[in-house]
Order: C-alpha cells, then structure tokens, then sequence
C-alpha cells in the first residue's frame, strides 16, 4: 500500500482563503467598535488597559483582548503594558484631527444592513423601491472632504486633465454638486479665462462661497443653489465637472446626461468622476458590495455601472468616450475619471 506521505494532495486547500474571507467580519467589528467607542481618541496618550477600561465602563479582560486585536491590526502599539494609537493613524482616527475619518462612521450605520443580509434575502428590501439614502452635509464634513481632496486626488485630477485637448483653453465651465468649489478653484488658477459657475445645494453654497473668498477668486467665480437634476444649469460651457455628486438608475443617469449634453457647446468636455465595475461585473469588490446593500435598502439607484454600461450611456446621450483613467489609488473607493466629449 502506498505510503501516506507519498500521497500527492487531490486538489489545493482553499481551506485559508476561506478562513481569511471569514475573518474579515470579525477584523472589522474590532475596529468599528474601537471607532464607536472613541478608544483611538481616548489613546492619543498612552494608557494602561485598567485606566482605558474604567474611562470607558467596559470588562478589562475583554478590553485588553480587544487592545491586542487592535494591535495585531498595526493601529495600535504597546509599550511597558500602556498602549497608544500609533502616531501615522492619529489625523486620521482621533477625533478633532483636520482628517478624521468622517465616512468611516457610515459602516457603524451599515454593519445593521450585513448582519441582516440572510433576513432580506428572504423577506426582499426593506424599504420602497423609490427611496434614496439621503446625506447630510455640513461646515465640517464639507470642509473634511475639502481637506482629503487636497491629499492628492485634486491634484492628479489636473495633471490628468492638462493633456485633454480642450480643457486648458476652455472659457466657461460648470461644477455640478461643487461643495466646497476646490476644483472650479484651482482650474481657474490655471486658465485665467476661464469663467467658473459652482452649482449646489443651499446648504452647502455658504460654504462654497468661503472658499471662494479665502482663495480670492469670487471676480471669477459664480455660485448657483439649487437642484441641479430639477433645475436649470445654464448653456454654452466648454466644461462640465461633475465629482461623485450623482449616482442614479440608468434612466436618470441618460436623463442628467441628457441635460449637460444640451448645456454644453459642440465639441465641450464632460468630466465625471464615479465608480466603475469591470465590464464583466466582478470587480472593484467594494463597488459590488455596496451595489448589494443598495438593494438590501430597497434603493433603486447603484453606485455602479460596469465600464461597457457607461460606455453605453455616453453613447446614447451624444457623447465619445475619449479617457477612462483609473483613480483608486487617490481614493478609498475604486473611483474612475471618465473624459467625455459632445459630438455636434
């Protein structure tokens, strides 16, 4: 009989992969109950896992287990028995810091949505077909979302764009959902006839309107408030901008790129910037899963179409795709800028 250690294995052990999909959750609830707990603000200052567990009124074993998860994750360190938030996470997990992680609350909101996936796969979505998850801005988060933008994605933006025909010579331009106007900002910096409108939401238009100010540019800068998907936008741009302020169905995404197709004049640009799934639909992971917990909330929009889909959409609503320029790098989302151009 053949000796066992002679036996060649009958397939490979997907067993560790498998393991490693499972962990995940639990990676994930330790550091989302650490973030809900405020334990990395509370540990901007080293402290023993006594004096953290009564700060906060929780069990000290279970604290310390949950310190060295915490630790095993590289967020923490652990010195002399005194852990501390290690200094390259502090602007980003302490609160009060200018880049702390806002948008990382929105998984404390969602981790209800996952441990009930098994329930709505069974009962369907929880809510209306028609209902959209609404956000809410304020000085803050516009002014966080202003400070990550300049942590890069800005600024690889404009070198992208700079070898677009059309866009450093473009006299009027629209930014549509511009929040704190950063973008319509610096291409007016860069093309001094270049006319700029910032369009958003009255909630968010006084603080567009500071940016503006603090840059010294509202001679060359206009704010508009409104809904741009209801209202009007204007004609005759030579650009249109439009930066992770809209997702839809398909059928509102061909009606609002029907409408800045009739807002721009021949040969305009039309620059989004928006999430992408491979043309066979089985990535960016992330875009997949919110895609599903979309349809978990009942929501008819998704956050993302696959690259042959845009393709399409732009097709139909008169315009050529000219570049698809991946920009995850810059993100913590798989966010693409996608160049489009009107044909006559």
């Amino acid at each position: 009989m053949e000796r066992i250690v002679d036996i060649n294995p009958p397939l490979q052990d997907k067993g560790k992969e498998l393991v490693q999909l499972a962990l995940g959750f639990e990676k994930g609830q330790a550091f989302l109950t650490a973030l809900e707990l405020n334990i990395f603000t509370l540990l901007k200052e080293s402290k023993t896992v006594e004096v953290l567990a009564e700060e906060l009124g929780t069990d000290q074993e279970i604290t310390e287990s949950l310190l060295d998860v915490l630790v095993g994750l590289k967020l923490l360190s652990r010195q002399e028995k005194k852990y501390g938030i290690k200094p390259e996470y502090v602007p980003f997990l302490v609160q009060g810091e200018p880049y702390y992680a806002h948008n990382l609350r929105l998984h404390l909101e969602q981790r209800k949505d996952w441990i009930n996936l098994k329930h709505r796969l069974q009962a369907g979505p929880a809510l209306n077909r028609d209902v959209k998850q609404q956000y809410k801005y304020n000085y803050d988060n516009i002014s966080w979302m202003a400070r990550r933008n300049l942590l890069g994605r800005l600024q690889a933006t404009y070198k992208i764009l700079t070898d677009v025909s059309g866009f450093n010579t473009a006299k009027k331009m629209i930014d549509l959902g511009g929040a704190h106007g950063l973008y319509g900002i610096s291409f007016a910096q860069m093309n001094p006839a270049l006319q700029v409108v910032i369009f958003d939401q009255p909630v968010i238009t006084d603080i567009t309107k500071e940016y503006i100010s603090d840059y010294g540019m509202h001679h060359r800068i206009e704010v508009r408030t409104g809904d741009y998907i209801k209202d009007e936008i204007g004609k005759a741009y030579d650009l249109v901008f439009c930066a992770l302020s809209f997702n839809g169905s398909k059928e509102e995404t061909l009606s609002f790129y029907q409408k800045v197709h009739g807002a721009l004049n021949d040969e305009g640009l039309f620059i989004v910037q928006t999430f992408i799934l491979n043309d066979d639909g089985t990535g960016p992971m992330l875009a997949l899963t919110q895609n599903l917990r979309k349809k978990m909330r009942g929501e008819q929009d998704k956050l993302a179409f696959t690259n042959k889909e845009m393709q399409d959409i732009f097709a139909e609503t008169g315009f050529i795709v000219e570049k698809v320029i991946d920009m995850s790098h810059y993100f913590t989302l798989p966010i693409s800028t996608i160049v489009v151009r009107k044909t006559k």
